[in-house]
């Protein structure tokens, strides 16, 4: 008889913040439909996680150990005493990805971030979800312009930033009026984001023959949704040809979107 496998609190953040290997990602996916004392584990990590982040933003905790270790003249990594800490109840893995991924994080915020300093502490405003769009030749990834035109059978690959967002779902509407669901791949639920830094999906996809264009859209939220509200909404402007193109899509309130257009030719 074999031995149930145990998995740890850390390769249980690990596998919320999508750093585990394929393989043992879905060695947990298929426990999770079988375990419910797992899946209430899970829960639980993921609603402590999400109360850290509340009080202790990333961006602002990120900031703040630069200013300590440049007023110390010391390394970032630094030790520093966050008040309240002992109180919040976060994980020692959560901590530990945020103090060493600082780096990641301010290379990956925007330029229409704006930066301001209060009791040492910068803040980012204007910080909003965005999707990127990489076009794969060989081992290369080459980022794409809003509206670049491309031809049919381009490789891509998508990226998104989540601004924060906690919940989100990507699709695509195409010249022909066709919805393509490309994340996440499995259920009807919106997937977890990683709210910090940019995130590119873990597999390509080839554009087909469908004339003129693809929009891509991401539709992020604070709370879990259906992907079928985007799926409707993208369906009901496919049924309109003026406004296929439209980066703007109706959604229901506490829904954000973003759109990036790839314009398509045979040539």
């Amino acid at each position: 008889m074999n031995t149930p496998r145990i998995f740890s609190d850390a390769m249980l953040e690990q596998y919320l913040l999508g750093e585990l290997d394929h393989a043992l990602t879905n060695e947990i996916d298929t426990c999770l439909t079988k375990d419910e004392a797992l899946q209430k584990r899970l829960d639980a990590l993921q609603a402590d996680n999400e109360r850290f982040l509340e009080e202790f933003p990333p961006r602002v905790m990120a900031a703040a150990i630069k200013q300590r270790a440049r007023q110390a003249k010391a390394p970032q990594r630094a030790a520093f005493l966050i008040p309240g800490l002992a109180g919040a109840g976060a994980t020692l893995a959560l901590l530990l990805v945020v103090l060493v991924g600082y780096p990641m994080i301010a290379s990956k915020l925007p330029s229409d971030a704006v930066q301001t300093e209060n009791n040492g502490i910068v803040y980012y405003k204007g910080l909003s979800p965005q999707l990127h769009v990489y076009q794969k030749q060989g081992g290369e990834a080459t980022h794409l312009d809003d509206g670049q035109v491309v031809k049919h059978g381009t490789v891509l690959q998508l990226g998104y930033l989540a601004a924060g967002k906690a919940y989100g779902v990507v699709m695509s509407l195409d010249g022909r009026g066709t919805v393509t669901e490309h994340w996440p791949e499995r259920g009807n639920q919106a997937a977890l984001l990683q709210k910090e830094g940019e995130v590119r999906l873990p597999f390509s996809y080839q554009l087909d023959d469908a004339p003129r264009f693809e929009r891509f859209y991401l539709v992020v939220s604070d709370k879990t949704f259906s992907k079928e509200i985007v799926r409707d909404a993208l369906q009901k402007m496919a049924r309109q040809p003026q406004a296929q193109s439209s980066a703007e899509l109706s959604l229901p309130e506490g829904l954000s979107l973003a759109s990036f257009l790839v314009m398509k030719t045979a040539d």
